[in-house]
């Protein structure tokens, strides 16, 4: 058995979308959606003025508070705000250094990929047509108010069970220590690359099997490195 399975990050992994959304009116436009929604200001004041962090935090709260279903309702909610101002800037996105060439040494040889993410599903799809590199991947999973978002495995998980892949297979890679800590509880095999704000300590901090500079050393850790053993999906 070997890693023949990659689950990417998206933005500051593979490209730079977020430069190009205007995140300080999409965060206060959530904040808005949640207030309205009867959510205390002093849930949202623990994490105000950052986006994910923000979700996540909300997301912890209404689930212990509310319904399960009017949890996902308002999930759902502040996701389609927030996927409205990713669009937006879809367009304008850039690939990393070294995607192109990383993907296509991926597929020519013979290994598929996926990428998991906290951004919507559809800008990521925009974004992906936009620089022609939508082929290279199996499947998109992207913002989902039936999934915590990272650093909680969830979306990890689904990918997998859609996918039919194995964690013992499979090999994440992710600029932020949340990307990390997503593939430590089902034991994949964590690569952190220094293309996003994190530091390679931070990476090795939240449990990365390895740190790369860029993704043209991706092929070699792929070659290089044996499977984690688990019987994890």
């Amino acid at each position: 058995m070997k890693l023949n399975r990659i689950i990417f990050d998206f933005d500051h992994t593979l490209v730079e979308l977020g430069p190009h959304v205007d995140w300080r009116r999409a965060i206060e436009e959530i904040e808005n959606i949640y207030l309205d929604e009867g959510v205390p200001a002093k849930v949202v004041a623990q994490s105000k003025g950052v986006g994910f962090k923000l979700m996540r935090t909300v997301y912890d709260y209404m689930l212990e508070t509310l319904p399960s279903d009017r949890t996902k309702e308002i999930q759902g909610r502040v996701f389609n705000a927030l996927e409205s101002y990713e669009l937006l800037g879809a367009e304008r996105a850039t690939p990393l250094d070294d995607t192109k060439s990383t993907l296509s040494w991926l597929r020519t040889n013979d290994t598929p990929c996926a990428i998991v993410t906290s951004n919507g599903t559809a800008a990521v799809g925009r974004t992906l047509e936009c620089l022609g590199i939508g082929e290279y991947f199996n499947g998109v999973f992207g913002r989902d108010p039936t999934c915590r978002l990272k650093p909680y495995p969830d979306q990890n998980r689904a990918c997998l069970n859609s996918l039919g892949w194995r964690a013992g297979e499979t090999l994440l890679v992710g600029d932020s220590p949340d990307d990390i800590q997503s593939a430590k509880p089902l034991s994949i095999f964590a690569v952190g690359v220094v293309s996003g704000r994190a530091k390679m300590d931070q990476l090795l901090g939240a449990g990365a099997d390895r740190v790369i500079q860029n993704l043209s050393e991706l092929p070699t850790v792929i070659q290089n490195t044996q499977p984690i053993s688990t019987n994890k999906k």
